[in-house]
């Protein structure tokens, strides 16, 4: 038998992803409405993008072959499930319901999926695993807040969530919050976080809850919010446990009681926002990710498809749009030039080069490194290949991640994210270190962006500068140094703000 895994799926990941879909998505030929069909189903370049947008795929493997995937997409107070796919030879071998118990497993939040209203055998799918269809005006409502398709898509597309789920779905689009049982508990606990940090009341009330009933919230349920939650210790009369209660009611009717909360890291109020640069992708922070989280900081790391400089700045704000407080941007390599752009957003208090481009008004990658000084390492840019630019693999390890282990170098030159020509020459409108704080980590070792050269735009950005001796993949071969120059940057943007 052949050995089998449910995995997250990256760049190298994409044309099998690409396979699976466009396989399993002929099922939909002639039974969704035919101005809703093309071919490529889902052509490369909209997966990419789908990534981009903050999908994460996992693939069922067997025999080291991808044979179904699943994303998850995290929406604020939901999760999606986004295209569920199984190869149409592997169907009915139970790995579509292996792949949702998994996704369900990896969030404490409600699940909402889409599905086209003409897939009969996906919704009977869902339903077998505990989904329902919503209501008509349900789906609508939800559609329009937490996906982006055309209206014509919302026309001939449903909706389902699970029991306690759908009890929740009026109170997540109109503004209000159920309270009827550990879930309903679950959203008002997410709600009360969005009061001021520090000091907020306890001001639930309404359904009985015994410490035992927990056990019905999702694992990790309330370890996961970014600040402890007052227990939920109320007992009130079943007339109370009406289905929908307005916030407004519970904090009217409840006791309050004030509450100090401790700080349960140094930067609560901050998010680090992580951006990758060109070649890789966010998998690269993997290791410094686990530092800062591990530090108490809320941390999230893009995916940016680096198609092009535009598209890499609006994925990196919607991210920053998404966080709540003050957010420290940090970025690598051509990260810096995303950074850079996308930095100037209100919410941004500063800025982390971690061995970037630093560019002014008007630059970009392509015209930094157009006329490197005299002996500077030269990258080992491959010419373009259909729009799109690779290294060297044979010069990869020498030239990117020299002071990387011999595997995970390898590894990272043979799963290069091809990076888009656009994306090198998208240039800066107004760069945000001309009116934010910066940090720069130089890599002395660096042979892809000549350390002279990132002293020059470190100086020039007016940045607090620190050196370490490493490759230009520093944050790979040296997550601690990076992980705590990041955290020194977050510690001095909260000074600053209190």
């Amino acid at each position: 038998m052949s050995a089998t895994t449910i995995r997250p799926c990256g760049a190298a990941d994409l044309p099998a992803l690409f396979s699976i879909v466009n396989d399993a998505a002929q099922a939909y030929k002639g039974v969704i409405p035919a101005d809703c069909w093309h071919e490529p189903y889902m052509p490369l370049d909209q997966l990419k993008r789908e990534i981009g947008e903050g999908i994460a795929f996992w693939g069922y493997e067997s025999g080291g072959t991808l044979i179904g995937m699943m994303g998850i997409q995290d929406r604020g107070e939901v999760s999606l499930i986004r295209h569920a796919y199984v190869q149409s030879a592997q169907r009915r071998k139970g790995i579509g319901e292996k792949l949702l118990k998994h996704l369900e497993g990896t969030t404490a939040k409600p699940i909402l999926i889409g599905t086209w209203n003409a897939a009969a055998w996906a919704i009977r799918f869902y339903e077998k695993n505990g989904y329902r269809v919503l209501s008509r005006p349900e789906i609508e409502r939800l559609l329009r807040r937490y996906w982006s398709v055309p209206e014509r898509q919302i026309e001939t597309s449903v909706v389902l969530a699970k029991s306690e789920t759908a009890a929740l779905a009026g109170g997540l689009v109109a503004g209000d919050q159920s309270c009827g049982g550990t879930s309903g508990c679950h959203q008002i606990a997410l709600r009360l976080l969005r009061e001021r940090d520090g000091v907020f009341s306890q001001s639930v009330a309404g359904c009985q809850i015994r410490p035992r009933s927990f056990l019905g919230c999702r694992p990790g349920a309330l370890n996961r919010l970014t600040r402890p939650i007052p227990a939920c210790n109320r007992v009130a009369p079943r007339a109370m446990l009406s289905p929908y209660v307005p916030m407004e009611t519970i904090r009217a009717s409840a006791p309050q009681k004030e509450i100090t909360m401790a700080a349960t890291g140094t930067s609560t109020a901050t998010s680090i926002v992580l951006v990758h640069g060109g070649f890789v992708d966010g998998s690269g922070w993997a290791a410094v990710y686990k530092i800062l989280k591990k530090d108490g900081y809320n941390v999230v790391v893009v995916q940016n498809p680096t198609l092009s400089l535009a598209d890499d700045v609006a994925v990196t704000r919607r991210a920053i749009a998404a966080q709540r407080g003050a957010v420290l941007l940090v970025g690598h390599s051509y990260g810096g030039v995303v950074i850079t752009e996308a930095g100037t957003d209100p919410k941004v208090a500063g800025l982390v080069y971690i061995a970037a481009f630093a560019p002014d008004k008007g630059e970009s990658v392509s015209s930094l490194i157009k006329d490197p000084p005299p002996g500077a390492p030269v990258p080992p840019i491959l010419p373009p290949q259909d729009g799109f630019l690779f290294l060297d693999e044979a010069k990869f390890h020498f030239s990117f991640a020299a002071d990387v282990d011999a595997d995970t170098a390898a590894f990272m030159a043979s799963s290069q994210v091809p990076w888009g020509v656009g994306a090198l020459a998208g240039t800066i409108t107004e760069p945000a270190w001309r009116t934010k704080p910066s940090w720069y980590l130089v890599s002395t070792e660096d042979r892809m962006i000549p350390p002279p050269a990132q002293r020059m735009m470190s100086k020039r950005a007016g940045s607090t500068v620190a050196e370490v001796a490493g490759s230009h993949a520093v944050y790979v071969s040296q997550p601690k140094a990076v992980a705590t120059f990041i955290e020194k940057a977050a510690g001095e943007v909260a000074a600053t703000s209190n």
